[in-house]
């Protein structure tokens, strides 16, 4: 068993373009290919954890890749060419395979794990799947699929479990912190019913939630694990600044 979790992480990214390319040939049935996905992540997924279902450990492992692809697929149906969707696609199955290679060094290889390894890059899927997830969001409303009350309440809900998973992972969680989930939450939730007045695109909107989902998190860990220091800080405010003038500045208004 423990050779088959080792080869997982090569063969399970290739189960995943085979049906993204599924995506491709036959977009008729996505509906079809999305369901086949979604059982194929939990049960990669189970077999890694030792079917271990109700265990908490199970679904905080589950959750970076599970709204990495989730957002990731959605947002493939809004990109205009063909080359973005590939490379997107690219993207999605390299992530996929690199974490499942560290949550497998993580249970079966320890010895060879480097610390931090799995929250750096589980909040590194987690910041771009919330670009995902809110371009896809925004682009439903845009076309009148999904109405704003609904992507303003999952704002509030994929923040809350993204600050969770940030505790958890790095290994910091403490009842004490649920004000400062709820106070990040809040304000994500506020931001992303503020941008739909905005004459900007959905790409533009999520780039902005994506700049404070990794800027905030960001300084409370460090400052949570008493390592934040001037420098972090100025680093943070200074990338937030100069990211959200460019997005702002180069963007097309309407």
């Amino acid at each position: 068993m423990i050779l088959a979790r080792r080869i997982l992480p090569f063969v399970a990214p290739i189960g995943l373009a085979v049906i993204y390319s599924g995506f491709f040939l036959m977009p008729q049935l996505w509906r079809v290919w999305a369901i086949v996905m979604a059982i194929g992540v939990l049960t990669v997924a189970g077999f890694m954890m030792q079917w271990k279902f109700l265990t908490a450990r199970f679904w905080m492992i589950l959750f970076p890749i599970a709204m990495l692809l989730f957002g990731g697929t959605g947002l493939l149906f809004f990109l205009r060419s063909q080359l973005s969707q590939i490379g997107l696609i690219v993207f999605l199955v390299v992530m996929y395979g690199l974490y499942l290679e560290d949550v497998f060094i993580l249970n079966y290889q320890n010895y060879k794990y480097s610390s931090l390894s799995l929250p750096n890059i589980s909040f590194f899927i987690n910041t771009f799947a919330g670009f995902c997830l809110f371009a896809c969001g925004f682009a439903l409303d845009l076309i009148g699929v999904v109405p704003m009350w609904l992507i303003t309440l999952c704002a509030f809900f994929f923040s809350s479990a993204m600050m969770l998973h940030l505790f958890w992972s790095y290994n910091i969680w403490e009842k004490k912190h649920l004000l400062t989930v709820f106070m990040l939450a809040l304000t994500v939730t506020e931001l992303v019913w503020v941008l739909q007045f905005w004459p900007t695109a959905f790409f533009v909107n999520s780039m902005l939630i994506a700049i404070v989902l990794y800027c905030v998190p960001s300084i409370i860990q460090l400052h949570i694990r008493n390592a934040l220091s001037r420098q972090s800080i100025i680093r943070y405010v200074a990338l937030a600044v100069v990211m959200t003038v460019s997005v702002v500045t180069t963007s097309q208004w309407s």
